[in-house]
């Protein structure tokens, strides 16, 4: 859903970031948004959380953006708990990173 909005929205967004992004969400297609979407973009999954690494992979490599971004990482957390707890201060650390890189 983050990504078919950041693709829609007007004005356009600085930078999105897709955690554990699927195809299709209630009758949004993220293929096409991210066909379409110019702006930065982070794609992360975790890498065994019922194939959303594949989709993450897959929406990457789709990706017209110029400056996009794929991360894999270990375990098997989904979406926020991507962030929460201290076992996941590294992917804080990249989300972190990556807003301050792309929001000036």
């Amino acid at each position: 859903a983050s990504l078919v909005a950041a693709a829609r929205i007007a004005p356009a967004v600085d930078a999105v970031i897709a955690a554990s992004g699927p195809v299709s969400f209630r009758g949004l297609a993220a293929e096409p948004a991210v066909r379409a979407m110019r702006v930065p973009v982070l794609f992360v999954a975790a890498s065994d959380d019922n194939g959303f690494a594949d989709t993450a992979r897959a929406l990457h490599a789709e990706s017209a953006s110029p400056t996009k971004q794929l991360e894999i990482v270990p375990g098997r957390d989904h979406g926020y708990q991507l962030v929460t707890g201290a076992a996941n201060s590294a992917t804080r650390d990249l989300f972190g990173g990556f807003l301050r890189a792309n929001l000036g």
